[in-house]
């Protein structure tokens, strides 16, 4: 594991703040999207920003040792805002914040 992603599993506000700017990110993103597709009648998507979201999703779950579960939290549940309920070894989260995430995904790493 790389240096950096070690630090980010072991920093819980580096976390949180680069989720939290991913987010502003994205709606910023979406904005634009939509105006800019107004003005000149096509469909604009994130292209390259796409693959810097990607790149910055696989990042956060290698921090982690996991696979998939921070893009499922962005983008199935809206960031936490849809309260999707995870069940795990028994018991059910809701991952509303940042914050709950970590925890969540350092739980997962503890139990490999």
């Amino acid at each position: 594991m790389k240096e950096t992603e070690k630090n980010l599993s072991a920093n819980k506000d580096a976390f949180v703040a680069l989720l939290s700017e991913l987010k502003h990110f994205l709606k910023n993103d979406a904005i634009f999207s939509k105006a800019a597709s107004e003005y000149f009648d096509c469909n604009f998507t994130m292209g390259n920003n796409g693959k810097l979201v990607c790149l910055i999703l696989k990042y956060v779950d290698s921090a982690f040792s996991c696979c998939g579960w921070t893009e499922w939290w962005v983008f199935d549940d809206d960031f936490g805002e849809n309260d999707l309920i995870v069940s795990h070894l028994g018991r059910e989260y809701i991952l509303k914040t940042p914050e709950q995430l970590y925890d969540f995904l350092t739980l997962l790493k503890q139990k490999k």
